[in-house]
């Protein structure tokens, strides 16, 4: 054979070589990437998980909370129902207003200026319009 057969068939060789470790190297790169990505998963999983749980036992706590101010209001309840006179009370806690409002009567039907309201008044009687 000739040395052009020779060259062709080398270079040929040379050529599968090179492709079978451009292969090869191609994979142990993406291996690796596989391998990063399967990590930064992983981490995420369990950032995920422990984000989870901590909002779960955070529910669980606000259930307690919840749970002992029920209790404190049924035994401050109870308390007040069975320790204190009903109608003394009542005439605590009714709302009655020290103020009173007057109507407003428009200017075409009182020509007269509004007066100031005298000094003897309590301050907490006066209306403000």
């Amino acid at each position: 054979m000739s040395e052009t057969v020779y060259l062709i068939a080398g270079g040929t060789v040379l050529l599968l070589i090179g492709l079978g470790l451009g292969y090869w190297a191609a994979q142990l790169r993406n291996g690796k990437q596989v391998a990063k990505a399967a990590d930064v998963q992983k981490q995420f999983d369990d950032y995920r998980q422990n984000v989870t749980a901590h909002f779960g036992r955070t529910a669980e706590h606000f259930q307690a909370i919840g749970e002992q101010y029920r209790e404190l209001y049924e035994h401050m309840a109870s308390g007040a129902d069975t320790l204190i006179d009903p109608q003394e009370i009542d005439a605590k806690l009714s709302f009655v207003p020290t103020a009173t409002t007057e109507p407003t009567e428009s200017p075409a039907e009182d020509a007269e200026p509004a007066t100031q309201a005298s000094e003897d008044t309590d301050e907490s009687q006066r209306t403000y319009h």
